[in-house]
């Protein structure tokens, strides 16, 4: 038995994502915290560590729009991340991604939590 983590859930606003080439779409993201937990977090869907990508699940063509995404929560619960695929970005269905949200632990350990898989399509 282990006492309940920092992050107790994340949810997002959609599980099933179409884009057309040049579109975007904003996922809302709520991240419900243990109840005396008020420390930073961060989220996303590359995984990072020390300013490097590790693992990017987007499908090819596909990036986060940085101005157009709330990523550094605070101590807040509510953010969004924006999605855009590029205006030559080739069909493909179903790739599976998740928001992570990330706690650091100190400078270089940090915990990951994830929302359920969210399904994205590109279709011209």
């Amino acid at each position: 038995m282990t006492s309940p983590s920092d992050i107790l859930k994340v949810d997002v606003s959609t599980h099933n994502i179409t884009l057309k080439p040049g579109e975007e779409i904003k996922i809302e993201i709520s991240v419900q915290r243990r109840a005396d937990y008020d420390k930073g977090v961060f989220l996303d869907v590359l995984l990072q560590h020390l300013g490097s990508v590790i693992g990017n699940p987007l499908p090819p063509g596909v990036t986060i729009v940085p101005g157009k995404s709330k990523t550094l929560l605070g101590n807040g619960s509510k953010g969004f991340i924006t999605l855009k695929a590029a205006p030559n970005a080739e069909p493909i269905e179903n790739v599976p991604i998740s928001v992570i949200a990330n706690v650091s632990v100190n400078f270089v350990v940090k915990l990951h939590y994830s929302s359920l898989p969210i399904m994205i399509s590109i279709k011209k």
